[in-house]
C-alpha cells in the first residue's frame, strides 16, 4: 500500500471515530481498506458497525469480504450464512458462499451456488473458473466440458479460466484442446500455474521431459503445493529410473492430493519396480478404491501377481483390465510377463513390442494416460 493510500485511510478512520454514524465515511473507509489489501481494517470497520447494529446486511457482507481476504474462508462463511436467506436476489452473497466453499474443498456446495448464479445471469471470468473447476473436481467432466465450449469468449481473456479449460481437457483426454489453453493461459500470465502443468504434462507425452521437467520445477518453486507438479516430476524420475526421487515426489503429491488417482498408481509402480510389494499392492489398491474402472490400476495389480507367481490371479486381473480398456499397457505388460514366464518368449516379445508401438504411435493421450491420468471425482 502507497503512503499516501496509509496516510488517506489513517485520516478517514480518525474522522469516522469522531462521527461514527456517517454511513457514506464507513463506506469509503471499506472500500480504501479493500483496495489496498487492509483486511483486518475492513474486518475492524465491520464489527465496529454490527456492535451498534447486529443484522446490518451491509456490515455482514463487509466483514464476510475482509475475512475473505484473510483467507478466513470458514468464519467468512458463517457469516455469509447469516444473508443466505437474501441470497437468493443477491449475486454477490451467492459469489463469495461458492468462493468460501470452493476454497474449502466443498465442490458440491460450491456449484450449487454458481449454477444459482449462473441461472442469474452471472457470466463472470471468476463464476466460469470456479463453475467448470468444481464439475471437473466432482467429475462431472461432460457437463464442465459443455460450460467451458459456451464460454471460450470469458476464457480467452481470462488466464485463470484459461488454465481451469485446459485442466479439464487434459484429464477429458483432449490433448489438442488442452494444448490450445494452456498455450491462451500462459499466453495472457506466464507464470499460470494450471497452464505451466498442462503444459508439461504434454511434454512428458512427447517425451520432451527436460522442458517439462524444468516447468514443472518452475511450479514447485513458486507454489510448493501443487499437487500435480510433484506427481508430474514423479513421473518424470520413474521414466529416468530414478526410482528413490519418483517415490519421494509421488508421495509428496498424494499428500496434498489424497484423491489422486493416477499419482497412486504411479505410486505403485515405483514401488513394485523398487521391489516394494507390499506397499506397491497398497497403492495400487487404493487408485482402485477411488476408481473401481480405473483399468491400468487393475494393470498393476496384475503385474504384481504375475512379479509374485500367482499367475492365477494375474490372469483374471489381466482379463478385468482388459475389459474395461482394450488397450490398457499395464495389463499387456504382464500379459507378456506371464508368456515370458511360460518360456513362449517370442509371444511375449510380441505383445510387449505391441504395447511399445502404442505408446509411440499415440504419445499424446497414451502416454499422459497410463502416467498421469487424473480422476477428482469423489468415491
Amino acid at each position: 500500500m502507497s503512503t499516501a493510500s496509509a496516510d488517506k485511510l489513517g485520516r478517514l478512520r480518525k474522522l469516522l471515530q469522531a462521527d461514527p454514524t456517517n454511513a457514506p465515511l464507513r463506506r469509503e473507509c471499506v472500500d480504501l481498506a479493500t483496495q489496498t489489501g487492509q483486511f483486518e481494517i475492513v474486518v475492524q470497520l465491520a464489527d465496529s458497525a454490527l456492535a451498534a447494529a447486529p443484522a446490518d446486511a451491509s456490515a455482514l457482507f463487509d466483514k464476510a469480504t475482509g475475512l475473505i481476504g484473510q483467507r478466513a474462508y470458514q468464519p467468512a462463511l458463517e457469516v455469509l450464512r447469516q444473508l443466505e436467506p437474501a441470497a437468493t436476489a443477491d449475486n454477490a452473497v451467492r459469489m463469495n458462499m461458492a468462493l468460501c466453499c470452493y476454497c474449502l474443498g466443498d465442490f458440491a456446495a460450491a456449484k450449487r451456488h454458481l449454477d444459482a448464479c449462473r441461472a442469474a445471469g452471472v457470466q463472470s471470468p471468476g463464476m466460469v473458473r470456479m463453475l467448470v473447476s468444481s464439475g471437473h473436481h466432482l467429475g462431472l467432466l461432460e457437463e464442465a466440458g459443455s460450460i467451458a465450449a459456451e464460454n471460450e469468449a470469458v476464457a480467452s481473456t481470462d488466464a485463470g479460466a484459461a488454465g481451469v479449460f485446459a485442466l479439464l481437457y487434459l484429464d477429458a483426454d483432449d490433448p489438442l484442446r488442452a494444448s490450445k489453453w494452456a498455450s491462451v493461459a500462459l499466453k495472457l500470465n506466464p507464470k499460470s500455474l494450471d497452464g505451466r502443468v498442462v503444459e508439461a504434462t504434454l511434454l512428458t507425452a512427447r517425451v520432451q521431459t527436460e522442458r517439462a521437467r524444468q516447468m514443472l520445477e518452475s511450479v514447485v518453486a513458486d507454489a510448493p503445493a501443487t499437487a500435480r507438479a510433484w506427481v508430474g516430476l514423479g513421473s518424470l524420475s520413474l521414466l529416468a529410473q530414478q526410482l528413490d526421487a519418483a517415490k519421494q515426489q509421488l508421495r509428496r503429491g498424494v499428500d496434498l492430493m489424497p484423491d489422486y488417482v493416477g499419482a497412486w498408481h504411479l505410486l505403485g509402480w515405483a514401488q513394485l519396480i523398487s521391489g516394494e510389494l507390499s506397499a506397491a499392492a497398497s497403492s495400487f489398491e487404493r487408485a482402485l478404491a477411488l476408481d473401481p474402472d480405473f483399468a491400468e490400476a487393475q494393470g498393476g495389480l496384475a503385474t504384481l501377481a504375475a512379479v509374485q507367481g500367482d499367475e492365477r490371479r494375474a490372469q483374471e486381473l489381466i482379463e478385468t483390465a482388459l475389459q474395461l480398456d482394450p488397450d490398457c499397457l499395464t495389463a499387456k505388460a504382464a500379459q507378456a510377463m506371464l508368456l515370458g514366464r511360460s518360456g513362449r518368449s517370442a509371444q511375449a516379445q510380441r505383445i510387449f513390442a505391441d504395447a511399445v508401438g502404442q505408446l509411440a504411435a499415440k504419445n499424446n493421450t497414451a502416454l499422459a494416460k497410463l502416467l498421469l491420468k487424473t480422476h477428482n471425482r469423489k468415491q
